[in-house]
């Protein structure tokens, strides 16, 4: 990864490539609305840059500016809100895909049955 290279080579912008590069990505999920896929790249990208060597305190402001985000999807996207209301309390609404999949564990379990 070029963030971890720049650790030897200073004349290299990896964190600002990185950071460019998550935004190309994430701008247009953003605008579908795709949150799920959107969180989860951005939790990708998160451990990465952890491992490439991030500062502390970037780790700091990357969870405390991705917490803040969360909230404000939230309060402010009516399906992210039914969504995560969904998942916290299953019987106020339709939980079909939830049902499905806990279903096909119950029925094949872990390693027992696979597709067919």
């Amino acid at each position: 990864m070029a963030v971890a290279e720049s650790t030897r080579k200073s004349d290299i912008p990896a964190n600002t490539m990185a950071l460019g590069l998550l935004a190309v990505v994430v701008v247009p999920l953003v605008l579908q609305p795709d949150f799920g896929q959107t969180m989860l790249i951005a939790l990708v990208w998160g451990a990465l840059f952890f491992m490439a060597g991030m500062r502390m305190i970037w780790g700091r402001r990357t969870r405390r500016r991705g917490g803040g985000r969360a909230r404000r999807a939230y309060y402010f996207v009516p399906h992210v809100t039914k969504r995560i209301n969904r998942f916290m309390d299953p019987a106020s609404g339709d939980t079909y895909q939830v049902s499905n999949a806990m279903e096909s564990f119950v029925r094949g379990g872990w390693f027992r049955a696979g597709a067919g």
